[in-house]
């Protein structure tokens, strides 16, 4: 993790590079991970997915548990996640708590689209 803060605000910045399969089975580091951040003391966390190839409902469980322990007015900003990482995410409704960059979500080329209409 990178930790850092605003020369000008002075408030703490940080980023977290995941990378690996994010489920059940990492789960328990996810947990060891979430515990010994300083996310009390943050106003942004960045978190990157570049390395995150497959991500489920225990990623999103563990996005959720990062946003509770931060501040009232703090931000999580997603980056660089895989699409169907960033599927998963904006499927969630992840999207309502923390930030989900519209080029995360983005499909990958050639990615089929539902269509409603048939």
């Amino acid at each position: 993790m990178i930790f850092t803060r605003d020369p000008d605000s002075g408030q703490a910045k940080a980023t977290l590079v995941l990378n690996g399969e994010i489920d059940v089975a990492t789960a328990p580091a996810l947990r060891h991970v979430a515990d010994n951040l300083p996310l009390s003391q943050l106003h942004r966390l960045t978190v990157d997915l570049a390395d995150v190839p497959f991500m489920d409902s225990t990623g999103v469980a563990f996005m959720v548990s990062l946003r509770k322990r931060m501040p009232v007015g703090s931000e999580i900003v997603v980056v660089e996640a895989a699409p169907i990482v960033g599927r998963v995410l904006q499927l969630s409704g992840l999207g309502e708590v923390i930030d989900l960059p519209a080029a995360t979500l983005a499909p990958a080329a050639g990615e089929d689209r539902l269509d409603a209409t048939g």
